[in-house]
């Protein structure tokens, strides 16, 4: 019998400081994508290390040039105005197709791009990236 009260008071005392909880309050807190965004280095945001001249191929058969960069958290192709604010593309369901240095990027879904890796005839094989 002896042997059999240690080991269950050594089990109560475990589970006993296992369940322990503390109380902490927590208050409300607003934080905003800019807030996120600052807070993050750059090289784990965007893939590129600094925005890169890019084109921008859209469904109409218009281009654009800019300074681009693709966030990984927003999921969204951003480019430099020309005061250097950061902005997103306002419809990219417009886009058919961006490149950026020797990397092409394709709109897919939910405002996201996706990489393309492999371009045969018959398949284009993509990464979507998302931090």
């Amino acid at each position: 019998m002896k042997k059999i009260i240690l080991p269950a008071v050594l089990l109560l005392l475990i589970c006993s400081i296992c369940t322990a909880q503390e109380k902490v309050k927590v208050e409300n807190v607003n934080i905003n994508e800019e807030d996120i965004l600052d807070a993050l280095p750059r090289n784990a945001v965007y893939i590129f290390p600094d925005f890169i001249k890019g084109k921008v191929f859209f469904d109409n058969g218009a281009t654009s040039t800019a300074e681009l960069n693709y966030n990984t958290l927003l999921g969204e192709m951003q480019f430099l105005d020309k005061d250097g604010n950061i902005l997103s593309l306002a419809n990219p369901q417009d886009v058919t197709y961006i490149t950026i240095d020797k990397k092409v990027f394709y709109y897919v879904t939910d405002k996201a791009f996706a990489e393309l890796l492999v371009n045969s005839d018959n398949v284009k094989l993509c990464s979507k990236r998302r931090t």
